[in-house]
């Protein structure tokens, strides 16, 4: 009896977390970057501050976002195939995107729009220096349950090298 139980546990385990990598719901990621300069110069603009700064105050226009962003200065990166794995890694297995324990306002320097043949489906917008991210429409995870608040924090250093190609300085 002992035996049929743990044997059940194990098999509700492996069918609640999805295997394969390539369940998640998108294919493409563009990583847009804004040096501090720049976002110095649109300081005083409304807009960007919502966006720079702003936690779940502002909308997002999907069809827009990325002329909005360039219009404020930040750069598109187009990330290559072979990153996509290991980001993808990052934001489905380590977050906990309901969690803003921090005590500074964020600059969000980097966000990433993530796509699904050519349709937006996720942006974040991520702040290295405090760990905080503004997550707007859906990621899918590869794990139905729900993320163990013990392993709410990212792994921020890892997702900054792999996103930038260095180690992060502050």
């Amino acid at each position: 009896m002992r035996k049929l139980f743990y044997s059940s546990i194990i098999v509700l385990f492996l069918f609640s977390c999805k295997k394969e990598r390539n369940v998640n719901n998108f294919d493409e990621i563009i990583h847009y970057v804004i040096t501090d300069e720049i976002a110095d110069k649109n300081d005083t603009t409304k807009r960007f501050n919502e966006i720079f700064m702003s936690v779940y105050g502002h909308k997002l226009n999907f069809q827009t976002f990325e002329k909005e962003l360039i219009s404020y200065g930040y750069i598109k990166n187009l990330v290559p195939k072979e990153k996509i794995k290991k980001i993808d890694e990052f934001i489905t297995n380590d977050i906990y995107y309901e969690s803003h324990l921090t005590a500074c306002v964020p600059s969000y320097r980097d966000i990433l729009i993530l796509k699904k043949n050519n349709k937006i489906v996720s942006v974040l917008k991520l702040c290295f220096e405090c760990g905080m991210i503004d997550k707007y429409g859906v990621i899918e995870s590869n794990c139905s349950e729900n993320i163990d608040f013990d392993t709410y924090f990212m792994n921020f250093e890892g997702f900054y090298k792999t996103l930038h190609g260095k180690t992060y300085k502050r």
